[in-house]
């Protein structure tokens, strides 16, 4: 039986993840569900700094802490 885990993005997973999006243009599939990824594609680095505000994030009327994972 395969084992599933959740992780969090890192940059060693760069690769992966644009090859990720990439399937989803391929397709012509809606996203969703990504953090916004599609928005960096050239700017990886930047998605994950930008996950690491959303999860230290001050809670407010508009906006909450998340955290996105990688299953």
């Amino acid at each position: 039986m395969e084992k599933f885990y959740f992780e969090v993005p890192s940059i060693e997973r760069k690769e992966d993840a644009i090859a990720f999006i990439n399937e989803f243009y391929e397709y012509n599939s809606d996203i969703y569900g990504v953090g916004g990824l599609q928005r960096y594609l050239d700017n990886y680095e930047g998605w994950l700094k930008k996950l690491e505000e959303d999860y230290v994030r001050e809670p407010n009327e508009e906006k909450v802490p998340s955290r996105t994972y990688f299953c």
